[in-house]
């Protein structure tokens, strides 16, 4: 892949995608992220695979909040950790992959990594 196209893969944000909506391993478009990117060249979807994603964004649930991601499941026991461009697109992925029902959202720099003696599951990753 050329530097530029590089370049336009990450200046795409993320969405979920629309074939599987993250919950197939083997998906052709989005490669079993859930995630995929308008490639700005060529006007097509891609795999997140394809661009750098090097941002973090800390979500944390309430009592009753229970959500199955990819396989993996998220409640109050765990921090789920999604990979971003940056603090905008971590919250809103956030919302893609846990509507409204969830805690507090962090951007990597905010977040409180003393504070994860109250999550026994420990740093869960989505995407």
């Amino acid at each position: 892949m050329s530097e530029a196209n590089k370049q336009l893969h990450f200046n795409s944000l993320p969405i979920l995608c629309d074939e599987c909506k993250g919950f197939e391993p083997e998906c052709p478009l989005c490669e079993g992220t859930g995630l995929i990117v308008l490639n700005e060249t060529t006007g097509e979807f891609e795999s997140v695979n394809m661009i750098h994603l090097d941002h973090r964004t800390y979500v944390t649930f309430g009592q009753d909040h229970i959500h199955t991601v990819n396989g993996k499941i998220f409640d109050r026991n765990c921090v789920a950790v999604i990979n971003c461009h940056n603090s905008v697109n971590g919250r809103a992925l956030a919302f893609e992959f846990f509507g409204d029902k969830f805690c507090f959202e962090y951007p990597e720099s905010k977040f409180d990594f003393d504070s994860m003696k109250y999550f026994p599951r420990g740093f869960i990753e989505v995407n």
